[in-house]
């Protein structure tokens, strides 16, 4: 039996996938991420975390096909990765660097992508399918006949910078104005709550509060509070408008949902399938809609899809 490593680092920490050959979990973990020093030090844990477990198993370094590792930034199909602010990195091959600490195959990509790919195999997906999840920000993933599409510099699937707002003042942290990313995000329902509370002399329970996070808001629309669930409708709108946008032109089967749309539940899917009849093409309009099964394992079980499909 072979086996191999799905890798996820996202936000503070990492986390780990142990799965066999058939595509078994057979172990998963998390560990803090070191941050500080501009990254530096991610890959080399990465490597050495890799490393402690295999000898603690008992597993020998031949009998691993590879290790699949999702970056929160854009990765090309050669394994660099284009700056990732989160981590402080700038312009460098991923994939030769944890291979060259490891000395196993290594195959790279961006953490929604790779999401996307885990959902398709095993998960809610389908063949063709796109994923869009809300969780620091909006990410998306798109896979077409199985395979996870990169697009020319590993920018594909970038659905949190599609302009939905032409008249937004505020500018994205992309540098362009009006992307979704700055409405249907944690920070983005609190931008839209705040405007929607200086420009509105409506009462709400958020007007008490000197403070509040997005949670407040999603907790105030599930109470009937007027002005969170005008927000939470506009947040839903802006979200079906893209996808809408995206099946013009990649005719998906499915969508799915993930991250924090999850936890909101039916209140998101509701909101963004009927934002989404509103703006569709007509041959889109039968894509079906379903929230990722794999919950936050999405990405490793596609880091591992992703070193099978080069490697296996």
């Amino acid at each position: 039996m072979r086996y191999g490593f799905g890798v996820d680092i996202f936000g503070p920490n990492i986390k780990f996938g142990f799965f066999d050959e058939d595509g078994n979990l057979i172990d998963k973990w998390k560990i803090a991420a070191p941050v500080l020093n501009e990254g530096s030090q991610i890959i080399p844990t990465v490597a050495k975390e890799i490393d402690k477990y295999l000898k603690k198993k008992g597993v020998s370094d031949d009998d691993i096909i590879g290790i699949g590792i999702g970056i929160p930034g854009p990765v090309n199909s050669s394994g660099v990765v284009n700056k990732c602010v989160n981590l402080g990195w700038g312009v460098f091959n991923v994939e030769r660097a944890l291979t060259g600490l490891t000395e196993m195959k290594v195959k790279a990509s961006n953490i929604s992508n790779l999401s996307a790919l885990g959902e398709c195999w095993q998960g809610s997906g389908s063949n063709n399918m796109v994923f869009m999840a809300m969780n620091t920000g909006l990410g998306g993933g798109i896979v077409c006949d199985g395979k996870l599409v990169w697009g020319t510099n590993g920018g594909a699937g970038e659905i949190g910078h599609i302009v939905v707002n032409k008249a937004e003042k505020e500018a994205c942290t992309c540098g362009k104005y009006g992307c979704v990313e700055q409405y249907c995000s944690p920070a983005g329902i609190v931008r839209v709550a705040r405007r929607m509370l200086v420009n509105t002399q409506t009462a709400s329970v958020l007007r008490k509060k000197k403070f509040f996070d997005y949670k407040d808001v999603l907790k105030a629309a599930e109470e009937e509070d007027k002005i969170a669930k005008d927000v939470m409708n506009r947040v839903y709108d802006y979200a079906g408008h893209a996808l809408a946008g995206i099946c013009c032109v990649l005719n998906p089967d499915t969508i799915v949902l993930g991250g924090e749309f999850c936890k909101i539940g039916q209140p998101a899917m509701e909101g963004i399938v009927r934002s989404f009849r509103k703006y569709v093409f007509h041959a889109n309009e039968n894509v079906k809609f379903y929230f990722a099964a794999l919950d936050t394992d999405a990405c490793i079980h596609g880091a591992f899809k992703l070193v099978l499909d080069t490697f296996g």
